[in-house]
């Protein structure tokens, strides 16, 4: 899943955790600043999703948590 965020791009995945039988929410963001592309990996809790769009809607809203969160974001709105 895949989704623009205050000029961020989001890609979402679930990750199967066989070993807790649960998805495991995981965010890549990433954008450009100053002409070089930053990314950073965001990952949820390893034990609460059984179902993997729970897990995916995690991810996101993990992400825009994350987004809201960096000061240069803020600085740029």
């Amino acid at each position: 899943m895949y989704e623009v965020y205050r000029r961020r791009h989001i890609h979402a995945v679930a990750e199967l955790n066989l070993d807790a039988d649960c998805w495991i929410p995981t965010a890549d963001v990433s954008w450009y600043e100053h002409d070089k592309q930053h990314h950073r990996r965001l990952t949820g809790p390893n034990d609460c999703f059984k179902i993997i769009d729970e897990a995916q809607v995690y991810a996101f809203e993990m992400a825009k948590a994350w987004i809201d969160s960096d000061r240069t974001v803020k600085l740029s709105r």
